[in-house]
């Protein structure tokens, strides 16, 4: 499918995966929305490099665990756009951080204990809940456009649970079970497929890696790397491109699992 003037909503675009996913979209094409929560320097920097490239874009304050607040946000883009055609679930977070605290809560490899009800709702509100929440509310207009897409970025981490991840990975593990939800659901109007990638180095969810659970990931990997931004974008607009694919998750890691 030519997505040359489609209208495109990119959760969590304004930084680390989502810009490379925002800008792959903006130059084949699309029109770019990107969310952000609290960043909304970076949100309207990706902005400005969609714009550079000739197309529209549009920055918009969501909180992915609010089921109002992500309604808001996609009517108003919906609204200024008149109709949405791909939605692309980006946000995520492995550490967060509960309301009213300061900084992330981390729990420690097998202190079952410290996964708390509290922070595993909050992973999962987050990770899976909001996926769901934005693509319901997209449906309507998805299901108008006669171009309808969603991709659902999951992880490789839900393949294989590793270390002090396995509180994210039993959340990110969700996104393939929903995305094969939507798919039956939203047919035929709507494709939906999901990409699950490896580690990828510089973005939110790596930033307080150290560096030997990185190396980590890249020693196990067959081609003895972590996974490049660009290539899971570049699967993104191939996914969006796609006539006859949908229910499907990509793996984008190296090497390190073969689903």
């Amino acid at each position: 499918m030519d997505i040359d003037g489609t209208r495109a909503l990119v959760t969590g675009g304004g930084g680390g995966l989502g810009r490379h996913i925002s800008l792959a979209l903006a130059r084949a094409g699309a029109d770019v929305a990107v969310t952000w929560l609290s960043r909304d320097g970076e949100a309207r920097k990706v902005c400005a490099e969609i714009e550079a490239l000739g197309r529209r874009a549009m920055a918009v304050q969501m909180d992915i665990t609010d089921a109002a607040a992500i309604e808001t946000a996609v009517r108003t883009v919906a609204e200024a756009w008149h109709g949405l055609d791909i939605l692309v679930n980006n946000a995520g977070r492995g550490r967060p951080t509960l309301p009213g605290e300061d900084s992330p809560r981390v729990v420690p490899f097998g202190d079952i204990a410290a996964l708390t009800p509290e922070l595993y709702d909050h992973l999962m509100a987050i990770n899976m809940r909001g996926p769901f929440l934005a693509a319901r509310a997209a449906a309507p207009w998805l299901r108008a456009s006669g171009r309808g897409r969603i991709v659902n970025i999951g992880s490789t981490i839900g393949f294989s649970p590793r270390d002090a991840g396995l509180s994210f990975a039993m959340a990110k593990a969700g996104a393939i079970p929903l995305t094969r939800y939507l798919a039956a659901t939203l047919a035929p109007e709507v494709l939906v497929n999901c990409v699950a990638p490896g580690l990828i180095e510089g973005t939110g969810l790596t930033g307080a890696a150290e560096q030997t659970y990185i190396d980590s990931w890249r020693d196990k990997a067959i081609l003895n790397r972590t996974t490049a931004p660009e290539d899971v974008a570049a699967q993104v607009l191939a996914l969006v491109q796609s006539t006859s694919t949908t229910g499907q998750t990509v793996v984008v890691d190296g090497g390190i699992s073969f689903n």
